[in-house]
């Protein structure tokens, strides 16, 4: 028999009180003035005789020597005619519009505004076509249709920006004016759900849940594994949203997604018996708009579960590790919650997120971890193995402060995101307010199935990257986390559908590194459990 080490059981997600789980024109473009080809102004004509003296004819006069009588005036030469200056192009403008920058943006590209690689350019004369002259200096794509002819689209040529190919068109004595390809949007729109405990969930006002919502209300697309204590299956508010489709068990058999795997008893039912991963599905993808319950951050979702926590709370390393390689290899999932912690560093587990990244650029999102500890300085685990595809999330509060419970570090926590008194779901078609780090994590996970819903392309560690530049920066966070930054959703999805697939992600500054942490080499069976504040 195999020595177990065992470590404590951490209660990490639910706190209870009186039956309540707590918790910016180039210059005007245009030549230079015109030199003046006019001659130069004829000689002033003589004086005519009489008493008219200049200064110093008066200065004379006082003198007793009679003035000289004046020759006869000679008529002066008549001024040659003026030479008219040559025509002199008008003003232009690299810009159109009142609203007109001091100066080039030669940074175009970086502003979600503007439809990168491609330019509008406007020709002089409605009926003229494009001269040779501009043709051998920008790349013209096509003459825009149902605008006045003349109206040009231009290709950003691989080795020139926007703002060059503006320049290089404005050289050209044929184009009026040359401006940025924006991009255009319908007005702002909200969506509030008819969810009647709506009103409750606090949390998904605060991160802007109701202008994302505006642009899409979820990702039916994108396969969120919640790694927990299960997921009731027939809990009304979840059914609609779990997975369709089969996955394939060790005897060759087709299981059925919504029903998830119990990595305990090796059996294809994620049944939860705690509640605690029901909650996290609840916050991810309960189904919105649909009158009954709460909303989740995707109204529209597709979720599975694997169960590794037991209904009392506590699981092993092996049963996590199991679950993570079930997700990942068996169900397919891009994205997992994982709101758990405990124990010390496990290199399996640690490969098993490295390995998943590989597989299909797998974000593994994780709970920070509800012991109030700098976790720069003592490490919390899964969400402290410094791998790129972790996503760490600590728990504000809904005054934007961090949660007294909740862990955190500029080096090791990410993002914070609410996590206290959050209403989800639970077992039974029941509902419940739960506090902990476990409550932020599938905030966190939900929103980052939004974004790979609207882009599939978006790896891993993009992104973490967009959530984390795209959040708002809070005061009270400073210091507590990566750039004290806390979800907001609609930012992120507004930039991710505003982005040209494809395009470079701006990488945030580096967080100070952690001090140096002891390798951990060997693989053990740990006791794990939920993350989870005490029960009171």
């Amino acid at each position: 028999m195999f020595l177990h080490r065992v470590l404590s059981l951490y209660w990490l997600a639910c706190l209870c009180i009186g039956g309540a789980v707590l918790p910016t024109h180039a210059q005007v473009a245009g030549g230079p003035s015109a030199p003046s080809t006019a001659s130069a102004p004829a000689p002033a004509p003589a004086p005519a005789p009489g008493p008219a003296r200049s200064e110093t004819q008066a200065s004379s006069a006082s003198s007793n020597t009679p003035a000289a009588a004046p020759a006869p005036a000679q008529p002066a030469p008549a001024p040659a005619p003026a030479q008219p200056a040559p025509a002199q192009a008008p003003a232009l403008s690299p810009v159109a519009g009142p609203d007109l920058p001091s100066q080039y943006n030669t940074t175009f590209e970086q502003d979600p505004d503007v439809a990168n690689g491609t330019v509008i350019i406007s020709l002089r004369s409605p009926d003229q076509v494009p001269p040779v002259s501009l043709k051998e200096k920008v790349k013209i794509k096509k003459e825009l249709q149902g605008t006045s002819q003349g109206v040009l689209l231009a290709e950003v040529a691989a080795n020139q920006t926007i703002a060059s190919t503006i320049e290089l068109a404005l050289s050209d004595p044929s184009v009026a004016f040359a401006e940025p390809d924006y991009i255009l949007r319908p007005s702002q729109v909200t969506v509030t759900p008819n969810d009647p405990r709506y009103s409750t969930q606090w949390g998904m006002a605060k991160v802007n849940m109701p202008t994302a919502w505006g642009i899409t209300t979820g990702a039916s697309n994108v396969l969120v594994c919640v790694i927990d204590t299960g997921i009731d299956y027939t809990h009304p508010d979840l059914v609609p949203n779990l997975a369709a489709g089969t996955w394939t068990d060790a005897g060759n058999n087709q299981q059925p997604l919504s029903k998830g795997f119990n990595a305990i008893n090796n059996q294809p039912d994620m049944m939860d018996g705690n509640g605690h991963g029901t909650h996290c599905a609840g916050v991810i993808g309960a189904k919105g708009n649909d009158g009954i319950g709460v909303a989740g951050v995707n109204m529209v979702a597709k979720m599975t579960g694997c169960k590794f926590l037991s209904d009392a709370g506590s699981g092993t390393t092996s049963d996590a590790l199991e679950c993570i390689n079930w997700c990942v290899n068996k169900a397919g999932a891009t994205i997992s919650s994982n709101s758990w912690g405990g124990g010390s560093a496990s290199q399996a587990i640690k490969n098993a997120i490295q390995t998943a990244e590989a597989t299909n650029s797998h974000l593994f999102v994780a709970a920070a971890g509800n012991e109030n500890t700098n976790t720069d300085n003592s490490p919390s685990y899964p969400q402290g193995y410094p791998l790129e595809n972790i996503f760490s999330v600590g728990a504000s509060t809904e005054g934007d402060a961090r949660a007294s419970f909740s862990n955190y570090g500029p080096a090791s926590v990410d993002i914070f995101a609410p996590g206290t008194n959050i209403m989800s779901t639970v077992n039974g078609n029941s509902y419940s307010s739960y506090s902990g780090t476990s409550m932020a994590c599938p905030f966190v996970a939900g929103a980052a199935a939004m974004l790979r819903g609207l882009d599939s392309t978006l790896t891993a560690r993009q992104l973490k990257t967009i959530l984390m530049t795209q959040g708002d920066t809070v005061a009270a966070l400073n210091g507590y986390g990566a750039g004290g930054k806390r979800l907001n959703v609609y930012n992120a999805v507004n930039y991710v559908n505003s982005r040209t697939p494809g395009t470079p992600v701006p990488v945030p500054p580096s967080p100070p590194p952690p001090p140096p942490r002891a390798n951990a080499t060997l693989t053990y069976q740990s006791t794990l459990a939920v993350n989870a504040l005490p029960f009171a």
